[in-house]
């Protein structure tokens, strides 16, 4: 596993575990709608960066994990959901934001040392 799989994963378990620390004190009213969904994406997130991981088929693993870059941007509108409707405070969201950022870049960076691996093993074997 290479540092920046290494850091995807950590990110994601940073996010995951921002998230139910900052949830835990949700009103009722919104605890069964934004807040779970917030909690299962955030987790499925991990669960899908795994899954990436292991996979052995390149274009089965950039599948995946633009999967994971999906469910990043779907936490995020709920993260900017949860402000507007009072769950999370400005502070909150921002520092959701910057969890969200550090996850994202990570994934971008695994997916271009993939890329990266593929180029150089290509041109390895055109010559």
């Amino acid at each position: 596993m290479t540092k920046s799989e290494l850091s995807v994963i950590t990110n994601a378990k940073k996010l995951n575990e921002w998230l139910l620390i900052a949830t835990r004190a949700t009103p009722k009213n919104w605890r069964w709608n934004i807040v779970d969904n917030l909690l299962k994406i955030s987790i499925e997130i991990i669960r899908l960066i795994h899954k990436a991981n292991a996979e052995l088929d390149e274009s089965k693993r950039f599948a995946k994990q633009k999967m994971v870059d999906v469910e990043l941007f779907t936490i995020s509108h709920l993260i900017i959901t949860a402000k507007k409707v009072g769950v999370f405070t400005g502070n909150q969201l921002e520092h959701a934001s910057k969890l969200l950022l550090e996850t994202r870049r990570s994934l971008w960076a695994w997916i271009r040392s993939e890329t990266n691996k593929t180029t150089v093993f290509s041109k390895q074997d055109a010559e």
